[in-house]
This record gives C-alpha cells, sequence and structure tokens, in this order.
C-alpha cells in the first residue's frame, strides 16, 4: 500500500489521489479501516482527520 503524502498543492495525496475537504475517506491504522472525514483549519496547521487520525505517512482511499 501506498502511503499518504503532502503534494505541491499542500494537500494529502495517495496513489494518484488528491484529497480535499468534505471527503470521507478510510485510513489504515493497526491493521484496520477507519471512517474519517478530511477538513481544512489553518488552526489545525492545515488538513486534518476530524477524528483525530493521523493521515500523513498512512494508506488512505476514498469511501
Amino acid at each position: 500500500m501506498e502511503l499518504t503524502f503532502i503534494n505541491e498543492l499542500g494537500r494529502f495525496e495517495c496513489e494518484g489521489t488528491q484529497f480535499t475537504s468534505g471527503d470521507v475517506v478510510e485510513v489504515y491504522l493497526n491493521d484496520t479501516w477507519k471512517v474519517t472525514r478530511i477538513e481544512y483549519n489553518d488552526n489545525h496547521g492545515g488538513y486534518y482527520s476530524v477524528d483525530g487520525y493521523e493521515l500523513l505517512g498512512y494508506p488512505i482511499r476514498l469511501v
């Protein structure tokens, strides 16, 4: 599985898919896919999971 990185636009990207605010995704953590939503807020340092899951460096995919 490819790991998520921050692309040149400052957005999460994984396996050729760019993720933005409002996207519902699954993130692979601790051998399990967990559903969350991506949002953007400067106070959170940019894009983040509304459930507090780490996204950077983990596989994510659209639901």
